[in-house]
């Protein structure tokens, strides 16, 4: 009998999952299992736990989840162990003992590292920018803000973060809270979108401007900020497979609930994308790409 997984995205709604979501179901054809790929329509740390709880009544065989509020989720993840499902969080993580391993696409060091030194190149070393996250609460997005503060003002002394804004994966939020920070600092010359869907909508409030050059950058996918980046207003998006990354997760998932993943591991394997490594509960895709003018097509294809 097919093993049922289920695959917990922050939104359903967002382009970078539903990219995620492609790569889940391939998992799915080829291991041959049930792939239940359930949340809310857009971030809601309520609407996760709704499904987290429904997947607990039903017996899914794993529970793979995208953590958008841990203070939320991590409670009924360890009642899901404690039922003897197993869980894995991927994208962004928990509590350490509410999972069994954690599925990491790049590490926040790498993140925060790409993404300060293009706030150095573009500044110049010197001068003002805003961030724009998803939320102040996201694990993976409170992770690469503070990586990325702890490498500016370690290596551009010269360079201050004027604001910092939340836009809850919503493109057109994204846009308006970009606007207001460009209105609110004057000096700010870069935004950083810390979400898929907060580049293309900082990028809009900044075209829409008819003073001052600033520019966009941040973690998105190459396909959404395409526009921005051949316009110009987009220096370059930092991001990793996200097929990849949904196929893993999926993968993974499945082979803890068969056995085939068990704590010690140094390696895994999923099925046709290869083996990745394996460090004590966390799961490496590997490193990030940086995409601008110059690559993007190799990207689009």
């Amino acid at each position: 009998m097919p093993r049922t997984v289920g695959v917990l995205p922050k939104s359903t709604r967002s382009q970078y999952f539903e990219e995620c979501r492609a790569g889940a179901e391939a998992a799915a054809r080829e291991l041959g299992f049930t792939l239940r790929w359930e949340g809310p329509e857009q971030s809601s740390a309520s609407g996760q736990a709704e499904v987290v709880k429904q997947w607990v009544r039903d017996g899914v065989s794993a529970i793979a989840a995208s953590v958008e509020h841990a203070p939320t989720l991590s409670p009924l993840l360890r009642e899901a162990r404690g039922r003897g499902i197993p869980v894995l969080t991927w994208d962004a993580d928990g509590d350490k003992d509410a999972r069994d391993f954690t599925l990491v696409a790049a590490t926040p060091e790498a993140i925060g590292q790409a993404l300060s030194f293009t706030v150095g190149r573009v500044l110049g070393g010197a001068g003002a920018f805003g961030v724009i996250t998803s939320s102040l609460t996201a694990p993976n997005q409170a992770a690469w803000l503070a990586h990325l503060r702890a490498r500016v003002d370690a290596d551009y002394p010269g360079v201050r973060l004027a604001d910092v804004r939340e836009c809850h994966d919503v493109e057109e939020r994204a846009r308006q809270q970009a606007a207001e920070v460009l209105e609110a600092h004057p000096d700010v010359r870069l935004l950083v979108g810390l979400c898929s869907p907060a580049v293309p909508g900082a990028a809009a409030a900044v075209a829409s401007r008819a003073n001052g050059p600033v520019r966009v950058t941040g973690v998105s996918l190459p396909s959404s900020c395409q526009a921005g980046i051949e316009s110009g207003v987009v220096d370059c998006v930092v991001i990793w497979s996200t097929r990849k990354l949904g196929f893993f997760a999926a993968a993974a998932a499945h082979a803890l609930a068969t056995g085939a993943l068990a704590p010690g591991a140094s390696s895994f394997k999923g099925g046709s994308q290869g083996s990745v490594v394996v460090r004590e509960d966390e799961i490496r895709l590997g490193r990030v790409h940086v995409v601008s003018a110059g690559n993007l097509a190799q990207f689009l294809a």
